[in-house]
């Protein structure tokens, strides 16, 4: 098994096969046991990531990165050294207060093995809401209309009426 990790691990492997030689590219097998990774917008305009993990074997660190593309691993935010290990996980946590409101950004978190190797074990993404205004009322030009005064009735003359007096 171990020697299977580290054929795994290698970021090139060369093989000589019936006098050809052949190369092959391959992709580090991921040795941790990742519970969760998230981002999420904080109220001072950043966005938080946070990860844990369960196991650590055979990894040296955790690559942070952000991108403006889904598919596209970005720029490098910060390289965390592991402080997990065979058969026990840690938690870290990243502040990325470089951001710009209404634009959605791409994180993802990488391995990097002892051997050097890498890959991509979790994607996220987030983005800080565009804060709306709220408006004032503006003073109207329009003149506020003025009641118009209704007839006042004359109660002895209603009853006059009523009684069939003229």
């Amino acid at each position: 098994m171990e020697r299977a990790k580290k054929a795994f691990s290698s970021a090139l492997l060369l093989l000589m096969t019936s006098g050809f030689l052949v190369a092959c590219t391959y992709v580090a097998i991921a040795w941790i046991g990742l519970l969760y990774f998230r981002a999420t917008p904080q109220n001072d305009n950043s966005i938080l990531l946070e990860w844990e993990t369960a196991t650590e074997q055979d990894t040296a660190a955790f690559g942070l990165y952000r991108s403006l593309d889904e598919g596209s691993l970005g720029q490098s935010l910060a390289l965390f050294p592991a402080q997990g290990g065979p058969v026990s996980g840690a938690s870290y946590r990243y502040r990325d207060a470089n951001v710009v409101a209404g634009v959605l950004y791409y994180y993802a978190l990488q391995e990097v093995t002892s051997s050097g190797g890498t890959i991509t074990v979790a994607r996220a993404n987030a983005g800080i809401e565009v804060p709306t205004q709220t408006r004032t009322p503006t003073p109207s030009s329009t003149p506020t209309p003025t009641p118009t005064p209704r007839p006042k009735l004359y109660l002895p003359l209603v009853a006059r009426l009523a009684a069939g007096a003229k």
